[in-house]
Formats: C-alpha cells, sequence, structure tokens
C-alpha cells in the first residue's frame, strides 16, 4: 500500500461534566441551583481494568486459519502524567491474562498467546493513570489472511459497530465479552438498507461471567449489505467487537476485527485510511429522520469534498470513496445524528491473497489518549499515526513508549487538516491536547508490495474519578 508520510501533528480532547437541572424550584421554595457536595474533587484513578475479545478464530463455525496472537498492557510514565494528574502514591502494579503474562520494564507486560477466553488487563496504583492495553492477530492459510490489531476497552451498555460488507464470501461475527462477575443479557440490532431490524435471534443473547459468546451476524441481519450493529445489554455491561472475514472465491481477502465506532453524532471524524485497491465508507442513521451527510477528505495539505448523501431514517447507505495522498481522514457532517464506519482493501500479494483495514469514527483525545500496539509483528508492517484538527489549530504532545522508556514529539496541526508521524516499533502511542476536536488514529500497513494491513482509534485513558464525601443528612 503505496502512501506519502510526513511528520504528524498534536491531538487532544477534553472531558465535560453533565449539568443537572432543577425544576419547579419555585413551587417548592428550593433554591433554583442546588450547591455543590463540599470537598467534592477529581482524584487519580488507582485501578483500572480493560478487555479485548481474544482470539475469534477459536470455536465451532469460525474459518480454519494458522493465527499468531498477542497482548499488550503498556501503563504510562507516572513522571510524564505530572501536568494532567496527581499520581497515586501506591506503588503500581499490572496483571494480562488469562494465564501468566510475562512482565517487562515499567511493569509492560506482554501475552504471547490468545484464545477461546477474553483478555483482562488490569493495572493498579501510579500504573493506573492512562494505562492502554490492546492485541494483534496474525492471520493465515486458505480461508483466512492478513493482520486485526484491536485495542482492550472498558466495557460498554450501549455500542455501535460498523463492519463487514455483502460481497460473496465475507462473514461477519460479533464478538461479546463479559469482564464482569454476573452474566449479562445483550439485545442486538441492526441498520440495513431495508430499515431498522432487530431479530428475534439477536435478543436476550446471554453471555457468561467472565467468558465470551460469538454471534454469527449474517444469519440474523442478512449478507447483502455492511453491517451496522447496536449492541445493548442489561444486567451488566460488554465488550462488543465485530470479526470480519472475507474468502473472495479462493483468494483470502482480508481479516479485521473492529471495535465500536463513535455514538451517533452530527459530525463523525474517520482518521488512518490509506488507498489501497478499494476504499468505501458505511452510513447510517439510526434516528426517525432522514439525514443529509457531506463527506470530505482531509490530508496533510489538501481538502476534498467528496459527495452528498442522503441516508433514510433507519437505513444505512455505502458510498464509494476517491484516492488521497498518504495517509489521510474522511470527516462526516449531517444534519441528524449518525454513525460511520469506512474500509480500505489492500492490494493483491503473492498468491492473491489481500487485506482488510476498518477505520472507526474516532473520539476526541482530550488531556489523554492511547493505543497498544504489541511490537512483536513483521519487521515490514510500518506504523503511522495520523491526528487531525477540527475548525482550530492543535498542538499535540505525541508520547511514544519503548521497551517502558517513553519519547515526546510535540506536533503543530493546522485548522482542518491532519499531520503524520512514522513512528516505528512502539508498544504504546499517546497524545495529548488542550485543543478540542482533535481526533487520532494508528494505521498499521506493511510496505509496498506487501498486504497487511489495520487500523486501531486512540481511545481517552482512564486518568481521575470523582470523589464525592459521603454526607450525614441527620
Amino acid at each position: 500500500m503505496r502512501s506519502a508520510l510526513m511528520p504528524l501533528a498534536r491531538v487532544g480532547a477534553v472531558g465535560a461534566l453533565a449539568a443537572g437541572v432543577l425544576l419547579g424550584a419555585d413551587r417548592l421554595d428550593l433554591p433554583a441551583e442546588a450547591d455543590e457536595p463540599t470537598g467534592t474533587r477529581d482524584v487519580a484513578v488507582d485501578s483500572s481494568t480493560l478487555t479485548c475479545p481474544g482470539d475469534p478464530f477459536v470455536g465451532d463455525g469460525a474459518p480454519q486459519a494458522t493465527v499468531t496472537g498477542q497482548a499488550v498492557l503498556a501503563p504510562a510514565d507516572p513522571e510524564g502524567l505530572a501536568d494532567l494528574v496527581t499520581v497515586p502514591e501506591a506503588p503500581g502494579s499490572t496483571e494480562l491474562g488469562p494465564g501468566d503474562a510475562a512482565g517487562a520494564d515499567g511493569d509492560l507486560r506482554r501475552l504471547e498467546q490468545l484464545g477461546a477466553d477474553p483478555v483482562t488487563a488490569r493495572a493498579s496504583g501510579q500504573s493506573a493513570p492512562g494505562v492502554v492495553a490492546g492485541q494483534s492477530l496474525e492471520v493465515g492459510g486458505e480461508e483466512a489472511y492478513g493482520l486485526a490489531v484491536t485495542g482492550c476497552t472498558e466495557p460498554s451498555a450501549d455500542q455501535w459497530l460498523v463492519a463487514g460488507g455483502g460481497e460473496a464470501g465475507r462473514q461477519e461475527r460479533l464478538v461479546l465479552s463479559n469482564p464482569g462477575a454476573n452474566p449479562v443479557s445483550v439485545d442486538v440490532s441492526f441498520l440495513t438498507p431495508d430499515g431498522p431490524q432487530a431479530p428475534g435471534g439477536g435478543q436476550g443473547v446471554v453471555v457468561p461471567a467472565g467468558e465470551r459468546t460469538e454471534v454469527l451476524l449474517d444469519g440474523l441481519s442478512g449478507t447483502r449489505a455492511a453491517q451496522v450493529v447496536r449492541v445493548q445489554s442489561e444486567g451488566g455491561q460488554v465488550v462488543a467487537a465485530v470479526s470480519d472475514v472475507w474468502l473472495d472465491g479462493l483468494d483470502p481477502s482480508g481479516v479485521e476485527l473492529v471495535g465500536p465506532t463513535a455514538e451517533p453524532a452530527t459530525r463523525q471524524v474517520l482518521p488512518g485510511n490509506a488507498n489501497g485497491a478499494g476504499r468505501g465508507l458505511v452510513l447510517g442513521a439510526p434516528g426517525e429522520e432522514d439525514a443529509v451527510v457531506e463527506v470530505r477528505g482531509i490530508a496533510e495539505d489538501e481538502e476534498q469534498a467528496i459527495e452528498v448523501v442522503t441516508v433514510p431514517a433507519g437505513r444505512l447507505a455505502e458510498v464509494d470513496l476517491p484516492e488521497m495522498p498518504g495517509v489521510h481522514t474522511w470527516v462526516v457532517e449531517s444534519d441528524v445524528p449518525v454513525v460511520a464506519g469506512a474500509w480500505t482493501l489492500s492490494p493483491s500479494g503473492q498468491g492473491g491473497v489481500r487485506d482488510l483495514a476498518w477505520s472507526v469514527a474516532a473520539p476526541e483525545v482530550g488531556p489523554l489518549a492511547g493505543a497498544a500496539l504489541p511490537a512483536d509483528l513483521p519487521e515490514d508492517v510500518r506504523r503511522f499515526v495520523e491526528v487531525t484538527a477540527g475548525e482550530q489549530d492543535a498542538q499535540v504532545e505525541v508520547i511514544l513508549t519503548r521497551g517502558g522508556e517513553t519519547e515526546t514529539e510535540t506536533v503543530d496541526v493546522p485548522a482542518g487538516r491532519s499531520r503524520v508521524l512514522s513512528v516505528g516499533a512502539v508498544d504504546a502511542v499517546r497524545a495529548s491536547t488542550e485543543a478540542e476536536d482533535v481526533r487520532a488514529t494508528v494505521l498499521l500497513s506493511q510496505a509496498d508490495g506487501e498486504v497487511l494491513t489495520s487500523s486501531v482509534p486512540l481511545v481517552p485513558t482512564p486518568l481521575t474519578v470523582q470523589d464525592v464525601p459521603v454526607t450525614n443528612l441527620d
């Protein structure tokens, strides 16, 4: 996959607190605004748990393949967090399982084999703030081929995923992981070309405590289009991902393990795309109104207006995308909230094999966002971080972790443009900025003439929780 790349820019995102409104206070003779509890403050997290799906090729009905899987947990450097949070005094500790994970400098841990169980990454004390974890799958065989890199995330009760396609030989499996101590019931629904669907087979799917459950999406929503999936849970939260495998006739044409995309919004930003042999965008309009969507492309020195498309309410639409220079970003702006995901198909390699990468709508980076990247990949797999700015110029610190050591590069990103940094073999990439509407994604791509590719967004990392003192009301 050819890419003309240049230095990267600084990323950022900001967190916000929701404010409550007291209605009818005048009738009750109460103050219009309640005072915040005395002593309320943000304190550093002292424990964090992240979950990855494990190996989706283990289990009945999965494509036959040889899989090399690995996972990594990478704590942040406590000294590097001094401007963001007061790090806990307790010494740091980390765990990565199931099974024993080899330790490394700075409590960085690696797991050299994945199986049918979810991967759980735990950090406590000084290792908890800013911790990131992730997994990778290098897949080979007659039925599947490719590279899939996925971040370990916190569970959620409501999430959207975009993946798959209507081509012959495409198989999409929803992988649901439950890191909790109790079973969780999950409802799976879809946006399709014909409207919303909530098939009976996708309702009340039980995910046992500490285990995972897989659902064949083709059997629920059909095979004629991409999958726009909503996962909602009761009794607990889950981590969801879609295993997207494409066997084009006799030619393996890619694998990806796609995590959640950003929740429905009127602006979605999808960094970390390359040209390849083909590319496309999938849009879903989950509301009750049609969505009028403008699609633009952003690169380091260029912006393109791509297309204006109407997505009918409750349906999905697919958009063909043009080539753009280098690593680039797709921007989706709509009059009503939509969800989005973009795919890239690599050129054919030896024996006709290809690979597939999905880029999701990335969240804002904020004070700190990151992704872990298992380093034991083929030597010619390159790692590019693309940072995209919104309507204002942004200065972003990009922080790289290698074997427990960190280095930082400051990057200036002009408004409405992106910057790209080639980072080499690293265990983790983090970004920090004070600017709003900054997003970042890591694109992994083999050198020209080879096919492996994958994409993983930088997501906000755990830094603080709110400490609210208990008040005696007697």
